[in-house]
């Protein structure tokens, strides 16, 4: 192999390297995260497992779920049961969740199927008996 071909592999080789070690550090926001509707339609599977949910975040007064799309939420006539999963937000965070209102977010939390099964107190506003503990949130801006 000559000088020139071998300085060529060397960069190719290289660059390869260097993409591939960048991919794995940043995967993709599409590659991890899924919607409500998928997280409710897997939600056996995503039962006790944190999981990251992007969509459309409400958070009011006894009024607390991240949506697939507002139409649903805003339009009751819409079925709603595939839509939105149900969120507990720490009571800390509450201010910042009811600013992020009406955004669209990322969460990330323990995912519940059944929030009966949780053996939790009295909980009100939820959208659906799937519910997500959220963890952290981040802000997507607006679509």
């Amino acid at each position: 192999m000559n000088r020139a071909n071998s300085a060529s592999y060397r960069f190719l080789l290289a660059g390869l390297c260097v993409a591939s070690a960048a991919c794995a550090q940043n995967p993709t926001r599409e590659a991890t995260a899924f919607t409500p509707d998928q997280a409710i339609e897997r939600s056996a599977f995503f039962d006790g497992k944190i999981i990251d949910v992007d969509g459309w975040l409400i958070a009011g007064f006894e009024d607390r779920g991240i949506w697939t799309d507002l139409r649903p939420h805003d339009h009751p006539e819409f079925d709603n049961g595939k839509q939105c999963v149900s969120l507990l937000i720490p009571k800390v965070r509450e201010s910042e969740f009811k600013q992020l209102s009406r955004t669209r977010v990322r969460l990330r939390g323990r995912f519940h199927a059944d929030f009966r099964e949780m053996n939790a107190s009295v909980v009100f506003g939820l959208c659906n008996k799937a519910v997500l503990e959220v963890l952290s949130v981040e802000s997507m801006g607006a679509d």
